[in-house]
């Protein structure tokens, strides 16, 4: 398995960097045996593969032992169950698809896609061509994680349930897990004029939805299937029937128009952003 964010940053130290392209600028070709390095009290092995003129290094993480080229300003990783070759940027690791660019995840991949008021990694559905120790079509295999534009908000919708949870990204965090609900189908974003993160609106299989402020405070919410507008204080508001058929023909009904343009029609102001 490649290794983890924590591990990946060892390899982009600079000073080590700079002492592996020296080392591979002077290498004699002809040389292709196993010359041990001490990278600040870290034992590395360089290796050269004369067959296909590659460099290999192996460092030692605790008890793991991982073999990596650098090649083209990037360490690589093959994926043995994939047969896919990944490159480290960033802290993780990436695969150039035929048509995008996937990141690497816990033994899944994920594309990252477009969505309202940020972005969203979606699963890659292509099956392994030799099966992992894990089963692949596992529970967090379904997992999609929804990307603020701001980059500050992280939603997770995971599991059978589709249960939400929002993280907030800063190191450390500035608040624990905020469980956001079950039968998430969608995540929304709403910004600021300046790009920051104002609201965050869950969406749910039935057509209902739930507005949150930042930090993952409930606002409100509307139960399509009741014809009820939930308020910031929990208590249900009874709502018209033909006033919530109409805000349904403007977009609550996402199955049906897949928009929310009329999202905030029930509100007092009657302005919606969404």
């Amino acid at each position: 398995m490649p290794l983890d964010r924590d591990d990946a940053r060892v390899l982009a130290n600079q000073g080590y960097l700079d002492r592996v392209r020296g080392d591979e600028r002077g290498w004699n070709d002809r040389d292709d045996g196993y010359h041990w390095h001490d990278f600040d009290g870290r034992r590395v092995c360089h290796h050269y593969d004369p067959d296909d003129g590659i460099h290999w290094w192996g460092w030692y993480f605790g008890s793991y032992y991982f073999w990596s080229p650098y090649y083209a300003g990037y360490w690589w990783w093959y994926d043995p169950y994939w047969h896919r070759w990944l490159f480290l940027y960033n802290g993780g690791w990436w695969w150039q698809g035929p048509d995008q660019i996937y990141t690497y995840d816990g033994g899944n991949y994920y594309a990252y896609e477009d969505s309202i008021g940020g972005e969203v990694m979606v699963p890659d559905a292509t099956p392994p061509v030799e099966r992992p120790p894990q089963d692949p079509d596992g529970q967090e295999h379904g997992r999609k994680t929804y990307y603020s534009a701001d980059g500050t908000r992280m939603v997770v919708v995971s599991g059978q349930n589709e249960d939400a949870y929002l993280y907030d990204t800063a190191t450390p965090p500035a608040f624990d897990p905020v469980y956001l609900g079950s039968g998430v189908t969608e995540v929304r974003f709403e910004n600021n004029a300046d790009g920051s993160i104002s609201e965050i609106l869950t969406i749910t299989g039935d057509g209902g939805f739930q507005v949150y402020d930042r930090d993952g405070y409930s606002i409100g919410s509307f139960d399509q299937s009741e014809g009820q507008d939930q308020g910031a204080s929990g208590a249900a508001l009874q709502v018209p029937r033909a006033a919530a058929a109409s805000a349904a023909r403007k977009g609550i009904s996402l199955r049906v128009s897949g928009a929310l343009g009329g999202l905030r029609a029930l509100g007092t102001d009657g302005s919606s952003s969404w």
